[in-house]
């Protein structure tokens, strides 16, 4: 049906000859202010639990369910907790003791890269921090403090 009604129209669709390749690397970005959530939490809104799990966990286990394990945190220097709650294991039981066990599961399969943004500039600015990382590789970009349901779903 769609075939004919195109022929109809005259569109002619065509495939573009270019080899798709998976992402060979995570970014997330997670160097915004969160203005707005401080009155919610003192916590960066990438650490606030949602379903008793921080936000950026959901974002590494949806990364690392689609086979990317390097992963780029784009962060600012007033979020480095967000690296100590990702490198440190007993922080992260101090911090969340029920799912602590879940996160180390998960990124001892993974390589992390922290780069911080002097001030938040924006996801391009972030993008061109990571791009002497990236070079000319795929890769794929999940906001932390966006939560997508149901879970695993963000990236195919």
């Amino acid at each position: 049906m769609v075939e004919t009604i195109e022929r109809k129209l005259g569109v002619l669709k065509m495939k573009p000859n270019i080899p798709v390749y998976p992402p060979k690397y995570l970014l997330l970005i997670a160097a915004g202010l969160g203005s707005r959530m401080k009155a919610v939490s003192s916590l960066p809104k990438e650490l606030i639990p949602i379903l008793g799990k921080p936000a950026i966990q959901y974002a590494i286990e949806e990364g690392v369910a689609a086979g990317l394990t390097n992963i780029i945190v784009v962060i600012n220097h007033k979020k480095d907790i967000i690296r100590r709650y990702l490198e440190d294991p007993d922080f992260r039981v101090k911090l969340y003791p029920n799912i602590a066990d879940d996160l180390t599961n998960t990124i001892k399969k993974c390589s992390f890269i922290f780069l911080y943004q002097k001030t938040p500039s924006g996801e391009v600015n972030a993008i061109r921090l990571a791009a002497h990382i990236i070079k000319n590789n795929t890769f794929a970009i999940i906001y932390p403090d966006d939560i997508h349901y149901p879970f695993g779903t963000a990236l195919p």
